[in-house]
């Protein structure tokens, strides 16, 4: 896949998931901002929301959840494609999940995991 002009929003609390997480990303290609909270996240996506293609947030974050962030960003763009990683099971938190271009990945995770799920986020946007 080609991942130029590709720009993940990286929302993640834990200090050394958040690092370990976007250099992966940054060598699968993509451009990554990454965001410590919600609150950050929200902070920066108005200003470079025309470059980002895919929010990778956290699910379990202190100021808001992953799910409660998906719903402030998509009410901007209801077809921003959101990938939630959590150490929960899909199943646990299937209740976020509804509705279209939402996608999860279990932590931990790989990085061939982590390249599967963009791309299936990114074909699903195409």
């Amino acid at each position: 896949m080609n991942t130029d002009d590709k720009t993940i929003l990286l929302v993640e609390d834990d200090p050394a998931i958040l690092k370990l997480t976007s250099r992966i990303l940054a060598s699968l290609g993509y451009a990554v901002i990454a965001a410590e909270n919600g609150t950050q996240a929200l902070e920066l996506y108005p200003e470079r929301k025309a470059e980002i293609n895919v929010v990778i947030t956290d699910m379990q974050m202190p100021d808001m959840s992953g799910g409660e962030l998906a719903e402030k960003l998509r009410a901007d763009n209801q077809d921003l494609a959101i990938i939630f990683i959590s150490g929960y099971t899909e199943d646990q938190l299937s209740d976020n999940l509804d509705g279209e271009h939402l996608y999860f990945i279990q932590k931990p995770f790989t990085k061939a995991t982590l390249s599967e799920g963009l791309e299936t986020a990114m074909k699903q946007q195409a």
